[in-house]
């Protein structure tokens, strides 16, 4: 049986970029709602 990892590292390669990608984006995100209401990093 193969961990969750192991499968998506041999199935899904492409998985890692596109995910660290999408973080990237929804921290920006965050921080511009924070920004625009008034909270403080």
């Amino acid at each position: 049986m193969y961990s969750v990892d192991s499968y998506i590292a041999q199935n899904i390669p492409q998985f890692g970029p596109v995910a660290y990608n999408d973080l990237v984006g929804l921290t920006k995100h965050i921080e511009h709602f924070f920004r625009n209401n008034n909270y403080y990093l």
